[in-house]
């Protein structure tokens, strides 16, 4: 008996050591990261995320109007041919904009 009860102490020994060392690995290296999302900004408006929203490699589009691929550095920022504009500012706080008419047309 005493066999079986050093077995499973061994065990829960074990699987806490286990788990213990999986949160570590999480938290050390920055925790869980999230895929690229593609955010859709709809013609004539804008969208405005927070620096926690946003992944460097996310993708901005305008239906049927193409987009922006990549989350501009603070105070920088981007635009492409179909109309989309994409700002980051220096607090972090991304603006997508899509232009209300055609390419070109404001």
């Amino acid at each position: 008996m005493n066999t079986i009860a050093g077995r499973i102490r061994w065990t829960l020994i074990s699987l806490a050591f286990a788990v213990l060392l999986t949160a570590a690995v999480v938290i050390f290296s920055g925790g869980p990261q999230r895929a690229p999302k593609t955010w859709i900004v709809q013609r004539g408006h804008r969208l405005v995320l927070s620096s926690d929203e946003v992944h460097p490699d996310d993708r901005y589009r305008c239906p049927g109007k193409g987009g922006v691929t990549g989350t501009p550095e603070p105070n920088h920022g981007v635009g492409g041919s179909g109309g989309v504009s994409v700002e980051t500012r220096a607090d972090g706080t991304v603006i997508a904009a899509c232009e209300p008419g055609p390419p070109g047309n404001v």
